[in-house]
């Protein structure tokens, strides 16, 4: 594809990948992308937009979308992002530095996503089915109004690895992380996760609505949560604790030391939630 090499300075406008261009400036601290709060800084749109197409060395700035003031990547759209500033842009609704979209394989890596702001989400927004992944980037200073200040994820199951998210602000829940929703999946392995605060629950991390995923080998430290619970982690379940006791209970008591193995399940028939749910040995 082509490659379009930017030099040192400020660029008053917002941008537009196109399929297959790397878009390459000499170092985020010399190439400013200044959206002027016109737009997003930068649009990613369309599943022609592979992680062949790269951006490199730009600081996306001043931009102002609905969702993702400094980088918007909607219908499939899949690049490559590294080595890049996404500093003070905002949102009207999630994402206020990054918004991705259903359908999205990105890459982000080595960034900087720092000081943006939304209703949702602050820093980073990760929406839908969709598995992108996110590595070795500094999230932090961001704010979110309600929840999410550093990373949301609703029904989304990226990697998150080695990424360090750092005093993120939210006025609700989940200061720096956010994993909502049954359809969510993400691993989050190797994280710093420090300094976040929320004004209610879970000033480091949330997890709820039925959410999955797995959560290894995070340094999960100095987050507050300021009139709820949960400074470093809240996960919320469905399980009904009395209930799951007396399950466990009953496999115990019954099968104790004999050959066969019990597994129980109760769910509500209205809800469909899972009130206890006990494992045999297999």
């Amino acid at each position: 594809g082509d490659i379009v090499s930017v030099g040192a300075g400020a660029y008053r406008e917002t941008l537009t990948l196109r399929a297959n261009v790397k878009v390459i400036g000499v170092g985020a601290d010399r190439v400013i992308v200044d959206a002027n709060n016109q737009g997003p800084a930068m649009i990613a749109n369309g599943n022609t937009i592979g992680r062949a197409t790269l951006v490199e060395g730009l600081t996306l700035t001043r931009g102002v979308g609905s969702n993702g003031g400094g980088l918007q990547i909607n219908g499939g759209a899949s690049p490559t992002v590294r080595f890049n500033r996404i500093i003070a842009n905002r949102a009207t609704v999630a994402g206020g530095g990054v918004y991705i979209a259903a359908g999205s394989t990105a890459l982000l890596l080595d960034n900087l996503i720092q000081d943006n702001q939304a209703p949702s989400a602050g820093g980073v927004a990760i929406i839908g089915v969709t598995t992108p992944a996110l590595s070795g980037n500094t999230v932090q200073n961001n704010r979110a109004a309600t929840d999410g200040g550093g990373i949301y994820l609703a029904d989304a199951s990226p990697l998150l690895e080695d990424n360090e998210v750092l005093r993120n602000t939210a006025g609700r829940f989940g200061g720096g992380l956010v994993i909502l929703n049954a359809g969510a999946d993400p691993a989050a392995r190797n994280n710093t996760i420090a300094e976040n605060l929320a004004g209610e629950d879970g000033g480091g991390v949330v997890v709820q609505g039925g959410a999955k995923g797995v959560l290894e080998n995070n340094l999960i430290q100095g987050n507050v949560a300021r009139t709820g619970i949960g400074g470093g982690l809240k996960i919320r379940s469905t399980l009904d604790y009395g209930l799951q006791q007396a399950a466990e209970q009953a496999v115990s008591d019954n099968l104790a030391g004999l050959g066969p193995t019990a597994a129980v399940v109760a769910i509500d028939n209205g809800s469909g939630e899972v009130l206890a749910m006990v494992g045999g040995q297999d």
